[in-house]
C-alpha cells in the first residue's frame, strides 16, 4: 500500500486524512526530512497537513526524488480540495469502493463546489468528466431522460456517456444550474479581481425580476450569484432589487450575495433575517452572501483592494451576529497574500472559509499539474449575465467578445446551443480561442 506523507506544516489536526486507509508519514516541512523519511520507499503520496500553501521550491525538489512522487495539495475539511494527479484519485476511489458514501462525500463544505477533480463510486471516472446525472434538478431530470434510453449497463457506463456527449453537447449545456448575475456598474479597485473593458449599466428592479422570471420558466431550479466583478450593493436599485427577492421564496432557487461588503443596507439585514432556515436549490441556503476579505490585516487589505477595512469588518461582524452558518468568507489566493493564510484561517477560525484562486495562472497553471484537459465544467452549467442582458460565454470573457444573445430577446434554449458548439470542440480536444489559456477550466460551481 502507497504510504502517505503528511508534511506538518502548520497546527492543525486534518481529521480526513485519518479517514484515509493508507500507511502515514508524518515529517517536517524540509527537503532533509522528507527525503531521509522516504529514502527506502519507491513511491509516495505527499501532502500538506491541511493548507493549500505549496511549497513549490520543496516540490521541485522532491520531483528529482528517484521514485514516483504525487502530490496533493491537502485534503482539509475547511477548505476546496485539490489533486495534482488523477490515478491517485482512481487508486483511492478502488479502496473505498465498498464504502457507504463516495469519497467526495466525506468531504463537508460548500467549497466543493470550487474543486479540482473529484470522482465519485458508482464507476471510477464517471465524475472525472462532471457530469450531473444525480436528479436533484430540473437539468440532471431532463439529462437523465435522455440518456437513460440509450444505455447499456452490461458495459461501462463512463464510455457510452462520452460518445453520447460527444455527439450530442447540447445536452449537457440546455439548462444552466448557475447564473452569474452582474447588477452593478460600479467596480472596487483591487489588485486580483478582473474588471470589464467598458463600464456597464446598473440592472433595475425591473430588468432584474424580468431576468429572474426568465431563468425560473427556463431553468427551474438554479443558484444565481448577484455580483461577479462588480460590487452589487453599490448598484442604485439595490434596495428594491433586495425587496424583490422576497417573491421568490419557496422556489428552489438559490440566492448568493458576492460583495466586498463596504457597505451594508438595512435591506439586506432585513432579508437575511427573513430567509434564516429557508432552503433553495439543491437544499443550499436560500440567500447567502459571500465576503471577498483579501486578508485580516488592515495594513495588507488597504494594498490589495480600495475599500474601508474597518467599515467592512464592522458590516462582517453584523452579519455573522445575525448568522454565521449563511456567511461566507471568501479569500481570493494571490501572490501578495498567500502566505498568510493560515493566519487568516485562524483569525475567521468558527466561521465559513471558502479559499478560492483568481483567475490567472499566478497561483497555479493547471495545465502543468493534470494530466490532461477535458471538457469545461461551467459551459456545462452556468451563465454570465450582465446588467444590460448580453449573455457572455464563460466569467473568462472580460473583454466581452463572446456574447451569445441577450436574455431580453434571445431564447435561453438558442443561447445555449451556442455555447454547445464550443462544448463539442472540448470534446474533439480543441480548446482555442478564449478557451486556450484559461486559468478555471479545472473549477466546479454551483
Amino acid at each position: 500500500m502507497i504510504p502517505l506523507v503528511i508534511i506538518k506544516d502548520i497546527e492543525f489536526n486534518n481529521t480526513l486524512l485519518n479517514t484515509l486507509q493508507l500507511p502515514k508519514i508524518f515529517c517536517e516541512n524540509s527537503y532533509e526530512d522528507i527525503k531521509e523519511k522516504i529514502k527506502n520507499t519507491n513511491r509516495v503520496i505527499i501532502t500538506w497537513n491541511s493548507t493549500t500553501i505549496l511549497d513549490i521550491s520543496l516540490v521541485n525538489k522532491l520531483l528529482e526524488y528517484n521514485g514516483e512522487i504525487v502530490f496533493i495539495a491537502n485534503l482539509p475539511e475547511y477548505m476546496e480540495f485539490e489533486i495534482w494527479n488523477t490515478e491517485f484519485l482512481l487508486e483511492v476511489l478502488e479502496k473505498h469502493k465498498n464504502t457507504a458514501k463516495p469519497l467526495r462525500n466525506l468531504l463537508s463544505s460548500i467549497e466543493l463546489d470550487e474543486a479540482i477533480y473529484y470522482t465519485d463510486i458508482i464507476e471510477n471516472d464517471i465524475r472525472l468528466f462532471r457530469w450531473e446525472l444525480t436528479p436533484y434538478s430540473y437539468k440532471a431530470e431532463k439529462l437523465l431522460e435522455k440518456v437513460i434510453p440509450s444505455i447499456d449497463t452490461s458495459n461501462s457506463i463512463t464510455d457510452q456517456l462520452q460518445i453520447i456527449f460527444r455527439q450530442n453537447p447540447e445536452y449537457l449545456t440546455e439548462i444552466p444550474t448557475f447564473y452569474y448575475l452582474e447588477i452593478s456598474s460600479e467596480y472596487i479597485e483591487s489588485k486580483y479581481l478582473p474588471k470589464w473593458n467598458t463600464q456597464l449599466p446598473s440592472m433595475t428592479k425591473e430588468e432584474f425580476i424580468n431576468t429572474i422570471n426568465i431563468i425560473k420558466d427556463y431553468s427551474k431550479t438554479f443558484g444565481v450569484m448577484l455580483g461577479l466583478f462588480n460590487e452589487p450593493l453599490l448598484n442604485k436599485h439595490i434596495e428594491e432589487i433586495l425587496h424583490t427577492i422576497k417573491n421568490f421564496i419557496g422556489e428552489k432557487i438559490s440566492f448568493i450575495i458576492n460583495t466586498s461588503l463596504n457597505t451594508l443596507p438595512q435591506s439586506l439585514i432585513d432579508l437575511f433575517r427573513e430567509t434564516k432556515g429557508l432552503k433553495g436549490f439543491k437544499n443550499y441556503p436560500f440567500l447567502s452572501i459571500f465576503v471577498d476579505i483579501p486578508s485580516h490585516k488592515k495594513e495588507l487589505f488597504s494594498q490589495l483592494k480600495e475599500c474601508n477595512y474597518d467599515e467592512v469588518m464592522n458590516n462582517l461582524s453584523k452579519l455573522l451576529y445575525e448568522d454565521t452558518s449563511r456567511v461566507y468568507i471568501k479569500f481570493v489566493r494571490t501572490i501578495f497574500n498567500t502566505n498568510t493564510l493560515p493566519d487568516f484561517y485562524n483569525h475567521f477560525k468558527g466561521s465559513n472559509v471558502i479559499i478560492t484562486r483568481p483567475f490567472s495562472k499566478e497561483i497555479i497553471a493547471v495545465d502543468t499539474v493534470l494530466s490532461h484537459r477535458i471538457p469545461c465544467y461551467k459551459l456545462q452549467t452556468s451563465l454570465v449575465i450582465l446588467p444590460n442582458g448580453d449573455v457572455l460565454l464563460c466569467p473568462k470573457d472580460i473583454e466581452r467578445k463572446h456574447i451569445l444573445g441577450n436574455i431580453f430577446n434571445t431564447p435561453l434554449k438558442e443561447v445555449n446551443f451556442h455555447k454547445s458548439k464550443i462544448l463539442k470542440m472540448h470534446f474533439d480536444n480543441n480548446f482555442e480561442d478564449i478557451c486556450k489559456d484559461c486559468p478555471i477550466w479545472d473549477q466546479f460551481d454551483l
